[in-house]
């Protein structure tokens, strides 16, 4: 065929196709729609009837091994499809098993060569092409034979079983249809059952359909008054996870939905698919600095650049024209701005020489300019489409060509002052398995003194020896990042300390990978200092999920993809329980529980319980506090103190004689304190007196001692 592609994928679950006056109408999109037309008709018609199932006609009679099949009416592939009849010998020597009548059906691709109406009478241009279905009964599977020409597919279908013992011919497919009796419960009105025609099965289905009916009104019934809730369980939690998604288990429990109960007396596993939806950013600008090779993008996570723009410096040889004062094209473009223009020693003016005139050298009648089919050099800026992987990366150059191979890398940073250096310690050694594109972070904390900091980096060993230095840092600085691009030195960390300075070790993590890179300058083009870099990009989005339950299983509700997603609306007749926060391209799922738990009358009455508390307890607060606020000449009025502090007393009055016990929250007349010399007789008494101390007897026991010490030391090094 020669259609340009199908693009139909049902798990899609596309219902319309929607053409745009200003876009270009596809062949594709004409033959996708056709097959959701299919789709959907096919899905409605296997409800209704088996594939294969005889809905009329081909009668089969029987003479030795021949089988002779009247026409009739077969359902296959969502179609229902007239069969002609035929004739159908069979092996004559066979007298046991089972032969069958297989339904052929060939799909046969028809253009303007296989039908002569398939071309277009106004411009004699051939029309599009067809599907033609063609069927024919056979004795046999025709399934591995070779397809005939313009034949896209075959399919066999065995519609009849021939018994060579006993001779009789059954269809394959008894039941011609998929619905059950126990389908139609409520579906159809039971009043037209009349005493005359009732039978068992009858009877039985009314008996059903008032069953049901009556469950409904209960339903519905108890939905009004209490709405969906859970009763137990039913609580979510993350179970098993893989590189592309997170099983959700939702224990057991029971709820009641729309009135109807949900038991589920085991747990259910959802699987939550990883959020990968991405959005497009266009054009996002950067400026470039020549001391600064990593942007980070201003949406995250990053998925990929898909084409960064920046101006670029080039110099090149270009020959003059065979025109005096003509111009000369400028290769490549589109050219920016035109620096300079030479030959040998002699530099051409602008504006008197030459001038740009686009992507061209205009030259100047006026002026000079090189001899006709010289060569002269020219040095310009231009607009680049930098290549990937060449001129930038996203994130970092580890496993790049020309750069560190990704692997185990191992780190320690030194600091160092103007007496030396900290020397090398192998339990302050961090290490990290480095992948292709990513970046290693260091971080550490200063050191008081410090002239500045040194990195050393290995690729695998663990000796001294094997660390070369990778970058020297000022004092300021308390972190570096790895990115690949920094080249080693061969300069190890020095053994033997030569300075008293102490140096913890740095801390090692995955750097942000959200940036372009532009790597090394001697690698590659890159922008010219101070110009705008144009980024195009894609980042993914996060997306927030919904579990809930129907009142028969526990499904997921998927939300749009979004920077801020947001909770879809779950279903009026389910019950949520649980949300599920889909970070962008990643695993680490947030669950939160709605635990929408029946309320008992147990919980009621608790609740009415505080609310009475609280009643009282504000009634108490707004009478003392309009007391409190009265003026000393009408501060009258009754109190509710809990004497809990002296807050509503007047204690300055002249009258007051009272004390508050605020531990036992009580008020007492007041009382006078009286000191008395505690007497001791040492003759009938066994304590020890010390002045005016008296100690009961007891025993001394020593826990830790030291009875020498050197000097003070400081136990934190890092203040």
């Amino acid at each position: 065929m020669t259609i340009s592609r199908n693009t139909f994928d049902p798990t899609k679950n596309y219902r319309r196709i929607r053409y745009h006056q200003d876009r270009d109408l596809l062949d594709s999109e004409l033959n996708e729609q056709q097959d959701i037309v299919n789709l959907s008709r096919k899905r409605l018609a296997d409800i209704l009837f088996n594939e294969g199932a005889i809905l009329a006609g081909l009668d089969v009679s029987v003479t030795g091994n021949v089988l002779t099949l009247a026409s009739g009416i077969v359902y296959i592939e969502g179609h229902v499809e007239p069969i002609l009849g035929e004739s159908l010998s069979f092996d004559a020597t066979k007298t046991t098993g089972a032969d069958y009548v297989y339904l052929e059906l060939l799909k046969y691709n028809y253009g303007y060569s296989q039908d002569g109406g398939l071309i277009n009478p106004a411009t004699g241009e051939p029309t599009a092409e067809r599907e033609k279905w063609v069927f024919k009964l056979k004795a046999t599977d025709t399934s591995s034979q070779t397809l005939p020409n313009n034949v896209t597919e075959r399919k066999n279908l065995p519609i009849y079983k021939f018994d060579r013992e006993s001779g009789r011919v059954t269809p394959t497919v008894q039941e011609k249809s998929n619905l059950k009796i126990a389908d139609l419960i409520g579906t159809l009105p039971g009043n037209r059952i009349t005493v005359s025609s009732i039978s068992e099965d009858q009877l039985a289905f009314a008996a059903a359909e008032g069953l049901n009916s009556l469950l409904q009104n209960l339903a519905e019934r108890t939905f009004d008054q209490a709405g969906s809730y859970l009763v137990r369980g039913l609580d979510s939690f993350e179970g098993a996870i893989t590189n592309d998604s997170v099983e959700v288990i939702t224990n057991s429990g029971r709820a009641y939905i729309q009135g109807y109960r949900l038991q589920k007396d085991l747990p259910s596993t959802t699987l939550i698919p990883k959020s990968v939806a991405t959005k497009s950013v266009r054009g996002e600008q950067k400026t470039y600095n020549i001391n600064e090779r990593r942007y980070a993008v201003n949406s995250t996570p990053l998925k990929q650049s898909t084409q960064v723009e920046g101006i670029v410096e080039i110099q090149r040889n270009v020959t003059r024209g065979s025109v005096g004062g003509g111009e000369d094209i400028l290769n490549p473009g589109p050219v920016v701005d035109i620096l300079e223009v030479s030959q040998g020693a002699t530099i051409f003016r602008k504006g008197i020489d030459w001038q740009q005139s686009g992507n061209n050298i205009d030259w100047m009648s006026s002026g000079s300019e090189p001899a006709i089919g010289t060569t002269y050099t020219v040095r310009w800026t231009y607009t680049k489409q930098l290549a990937k992987g060449t001129d930038y990366v996203d994130g970092g150059w580890f496993g790049r060509p020309n750069h560190p191979a990704a692997g185990d890398y191992r780190y320690i940073v030194t600091a160092f002052d103007a007496a030396g250096e900290c020397a090398f310690a192998s339990a302050k050694v961090v290490s990290r398995t480095t992948a292709l594109g990513e970046m290693n972070r260091l971080t550490w904390l200063p050191v008081s003194g410090a002239s500045g900091y040194r990195v050393y980096r290995s690729l695998g060993g663990t000796a001294r020896a094997d660390f070369q230095r990778l970058r020297q840092l000022g004092s300021e600085a308390l972190f570096y990042i790895d990115d690949g691009v920094d080249e080693a030195t061969t300069t190890a960390p020095p053994a033997t300390a030569g300075t008293p300075m102490v140096m913890g070790a740095a801390s090692i993590a995955l750097a942000n990978l959200n940036v372009v890179n532009f790597g090394k300058s001697t690698l590659g083009d890159q922008p010219v200092n101070g110009s705008n870099c144009s980024i195009d990009y894609d980042y993914y989005l996060g997306r927030k999920d919904i579990i809930y339950a129907t009142y028969r299983e526990i499904k997921r509700l998927e939300g749009a993809p979004a920077d801020f997603p947001k909770l879809p609306i779950v279903p009026e007749d389910a019950l949520g329980l649980c949300s599920v926060d889909c970070p962008p391209n990643s695993t680490a799922i947030e669950i939160r529980n709605f635990g929408l738990t029946r309320v008992t009358m147990d919980q009621i009455h608790d609740i009415i319980k505080d609310v009475e508390s609280l009643k009282y307890n504000d009634a108490q607060y707004q009478m003392n506090n309009e007391l409190q606020n009265r003026d000393a000449q009408t501060k009258k009025g009754v109190y509710s103190d809990d004497f809990s502090n002296s807050a509503q007393s007047d204690v300055f009055h002249a009258e007051w004689n009272a004390r508050i016990n605020e531990v036992a929250h009580f008020v007492a007349p007041g009382r006078s304190s009286l000191s008395t010399v505690l007497q001791v007789d040492p003759a009938a008494s066994n304590v020890s007196l010390f002045g005016s101390l008296a100690l009961l007897p007891g025993t001394e026991n020593v826990l830790m001692a030291q009875d020498d010490w050197s000097e003070e030391r400081n136990i934190n090094p890092y203040a």
